[in-house]
C-alpha cells in the first residue's frame, strides 16, 4: 500500500514537471522562431566599420582648422591650431601657459628668421604630427624639420630625423649632415658621418669638386687629422697639400670655379702672399696635428716646404736638428725604440696608405727611415711586412735585428674595416717577413691598406714645435 502511494505520487509529480518543461521548451522554440523570422525580414547582418579617429581629427581640426583657439603665423604662413594639441610640446606648453604676454593672444607671430633651415613646409609637417600619429619625413625637407623639432622641443621627431639622416649618408652630403648633426644634437648622425669621413678621407681628398671644402669647418678638420684611424692614401705630404688647398678655399670660396691649372697657380700665389708665419699661427692647431717630422725625410719634400714658406723656417730648422740628433742616438743605441710608449706611437708614427686593385703586390713608401726599409706585401689570403735589406733605395742598417712598432688597417671600398691589428710590435731579422693580417674569404677589390709604423725613436711631437713658435711670437699656445 505504501509502495502504491509512493509510486502514485511519483507519477503525478513527474507528470506535472514534464508538462511544465514541455511548455517552457515550446515557448523557447516560438521565441527563437520569432527571432529568426524577424532576422530574415531584416536581411543579412550589417558590420559596423570603426571610425578612423586620427584621420578625422587631422582633417577636421588641422587641415580645416575647425574650433581653432589659436593662430600661429610664421615663415609667411598661418596655421589655425588648438592649444590642447600644441601643448604636447614643451615649447608651446611654456609659451601658452606662462606669464608671457603671448600666452593670452589668439594670434601668435613667431619670428624664426635667425634659423635659415626653418621653412613653412617643415613647420607644416611638425604641426601636422601633433594631430596625427604618423610622421612622413622627406629628405629634401629634413633640415627644416630638424630645425622645427628642435625649436618646439619634440625629442621623438628629432630621434626620427636622426635615423633618416644616418640612413641617407653618402660622400656628397656627409659634411652637410655632420654640420646639421652638430648644430641640433643628432648624436647618431654626428658619429656616423664622422666615421664615414675619417674612413673615406682619401676619397674626399680626391674629389674634383672642391665645393665641399667650404663646409669643412676647422674644428672638424682638426679632429680628423688628429684621429688615430684616419684612412688616407700615400703619405703625410698629401695631408699637408690638402691643408693648403683647404686654407685657400676657406679664404677664397670663388676659387672652386677655377680650372685645375688656374687653381694650382692661384693657390701658390695665395700661400706666398702672406708674411711668413701668419697663416701658420692663425691655424696652429691644424699644423700641430700634422706629423711634421714625416715631411722632412727627403730633399724634394723639404724644397717644397721651403718654397711654400707656410711652415716657418725656424720650425723646420728646429725639427731637422732634432731629427738629426735622434738619428745619431738611434744609430748608437738601436734598442731605444723598445722604450717607445703607446702615447708616443700615436703622436709620432709614420702614417701612409695605398689602394689595392689587384693581389700579389709588394710596395714601400719613399723617405729616409733610419736605414730600416719596410716593405708591405699582400695576396689573396693575407697581408704582411718585410724588412728589406737587399735593394733599398736608401742606405740600409744591417743590424741583425730591429724592432718595428706598427698598426695596419684594411678597409673595403665603402670604408668598412676588414682588419685592424691594433698597436703591435715585432722584432725582424734581416730580410725577414711576417704575416700580420689574414684576409676574409673572397674579399672584393679594391681595398685600401693603411699603415702606421715606427722603426726608430722619433723626435718630439709636432705640437711641441708649433707651441714653441707660438710662444716666441706672443700668441696662445697650441
Amino acid at each position: 500500500m505504501g509502495n502504491t502511494l509512493d509510486r502514485t505520487y511519483s507519477t503525478e509529480d513527474e507528470g506535472v514537471g514534464s508538462s511544465s518543461k514541455r511548455r517552457k521548451k515550446d515557448t523557447k522554440k516560438k521565441r527563437n522562431r520569432s527571432r529568426k523570422e524577424d532576422s530574415d525580414d531584416e536581411g543579412p547582418s550589417v558590420k559596423v566599420a570603426k571610425l578612423d579617429t586620427v584621420k578625422y581629427v587631422h582633417e577636421r581640426l588641422f587641415i580645416n582648422g575647425e574650433s581653432s583657439d589659436v593662430t600661429i603665423v610664421s615663415c609667411g604662413r598661418s596655421w589655425h591650431l588648438h592649444r590642447l594639441y600644441l601643448e604636447q610640446c614643451d615649447y608651446f606648453k611654456a609659451l601658452l601657459n606662462g606669464e608671457w604676454k603671448e600666452s593670452k593672444k589668439q594670434e601668435l607671430h613667431l619670428d624664426y628668421s635667425e634659423d635659415s633651415n626653418l621653412t613653412a613646409e617643415a613647420l607644416d609637417v611638425v604641426f601636422a604630427s601633433l594631430y596625427n600619429n604618423e610622421l612622413e619625413i622627406q629628405v629634401k625637407h629634413l633640415d627644416g624639420i630638424v630645425a622645427a623639432a628642435a625649436i618646439m622641443q619634440i625629442p621623438t621627431i628629432l630621434e626620427k630625423c636622426d635615423e633618416v639622416a644616418s640612413e641617407n649618408l653618402k660622400l656628397e652630403n656627409v659634411l652637410h649632415y655632420h654640420s646639421l648633426a652638430n648644430s641640433y644634437g643628432l648624436k647618431g648622425t654626428r658619429d656616423n658621418s664622422f666615421n664615414m669621413m675619417k674612413h673615406n678621407f682619401y676619397k674626399l681628398m680626391a674629389l674634383e669638386n672642391r665645393e665641399y671644402l667650404m663646409e669643412l669647418h676647422e674644428d672638424v678638420l682638426l679632429k680628423l687629422l688628429s684621429s688615430t684611424d684616419l684612412l688616407f692614401t700615400e703619405g703625410e705630404l698629401d695631408l699637408y697639400r690638402f691643408v693648403k688647398t683647404w686654407l685657400f678655399v676657406q679664404a677664397d670660396p670663388s676659387s672652386i670655379a677655377l680650372s685645375k691649372e688656374e687653381f694650382v697657380a692661384a693657390l701658390f700665389n695665395f700661400i706666398t702672399s702672406y708674411e711668413p708665419g701668419i697663416l701658420f699661427l692663425e691655424h696652429a692647431p691644424i699644423f700641430a696635428a700634422l706629423r711634421l717630422h714625416s715631411l722632412t725625410v727627403d730633399s724634394k719634400r723639404i724644397e717644397e716646404l721651403e718654397k711654400d714658406n707656410l711652415i716657418p723656417k725656424e720650425v723646420l730648422r728646429d725639427l731637422i736638428i732634432d731629427q738629426w740628433k735622434m738619428m745619431l742616438q738611434n744609430e748608437e743605441d738601436p734598442t731605444l725604440i723598445k722604450k717607445l710608449s703607446s702615447h708616443d706611437f700615436t703622436l709620432n708614427s709614420v702614417r701612409c696608405g695605398r689602394v689595392v686593385e689587384e693581389f700579389n703586390k709588394c710596395w714601400r713608401w719613399l723617405g729616409y727611415n733610419n736605414g730600416v726599409d719596410i716593405n708591405v706585401y699582400i695576396n689573396e689570403r693575407a697581408l704582411g711586412i718585410r724588412r728589406n735589406c737587399v735593394n733599398s733605395p736608401y742606405s740600409t742598417n744591417m743590424s741583425s735585428e730591429r724592432t718595428v712598432h706598427y698598426r695596419i688597417i684594411i678597409a673595403n671600398s665603402e670604408g668598412e674595416l676588414i682588419c685592424d691589428t691594433g698597436d703591435k710590435s715585432a722584432t725582424l731579422q734581416k730580410n725577414e717577413s711576417m704575416q700580420v693580417c689574414v684576409l676574409p674569404h673572397n674579399v672584393k677589390l679594391p681595398i685600401t691598406v693603411h699603415i702606421s709604423y715606427l722603426t726608430s725613436m722619433p723626435p718630439q711631437p709636432s705640437f711641441i714645435y708649433v707651441g714653441n713658435y707660438a710662444k716666441l711670437h706672443g700668441t696662445q699656445t697650441v
